[in-house]
């Protein structure tokens, strides 16, 4: 489990900074809104997600580890953030380069496959992998997890368009 929660947080903290350069590196003022806006929630819900994980273990954690974790992800985004920024500050690409484009393209791809990763192979799996999930007389919890399931894709697919 601990080491589990080591992943999850590795992963959140690597997608944190990801999500922080682009919006660092991302200038256009119409897209900034609904960037912004679309991260907060984000990052709420995977500091939720990763407090959680860290409540379910906590027996075997210490108190130092778990605020050098809460300090690491909370910090992590805003510290990339700085450096997409910087970078912007610094280089000599245009605003409207292929090159930067290039880069912002492949922080989103990154960005996305780590969250596919974390979602299909530690929260999905386990919720369906469950005993009383899988009992053939609790149909009711099975379809009730499906429908979370395809309801949450379908809102994150339109918060995608949207933002």
């Amino acid at each position: 489990e601990v080491v589990t929660l080591s992943m999850i947080e590795l992963s959140l903290v690597i997608h944190s900074f990801v999500l922080g350069v682009d919006l660092g590196l991302n200038t256009r003022p119409g897209a900034m809104v609904g960037l912004v806006f679309a991260l907060v929630f984000h990052q709420l819900f995977e500091g939720l997600g990763l407090g959680a994980c860290m409540a379910a273990v906590r027996q075997h954690l210490s108190r130092s580890k778990v605020m050098f974790m809460v300090l690491v992800f909370s910090l992590t985004f805003p510290l990339a953030g700085f450096a997409g920024i910087a970078y912007q500050y610094f280089s000599d690409l245009p605003e409207t380069s292929a090159s930067r484009r290039w880069v912002q393209g492949t922080l989103d791809a990154l960005s996305g496959g780590v969250l596919i990763y974390l979602a299909t192979i530690h929260f999905i799996a386990e919720d369906f992998s469950r005993t009383d999930v899988n009992v053939g007389s609790n149909w009711p919890l099975r379809w009730t997890l499906i429908a979370g399931l395809v309801i949450g894709a379908g809102a994150m697919a339109l918060l995608a368009l949207w933002a």
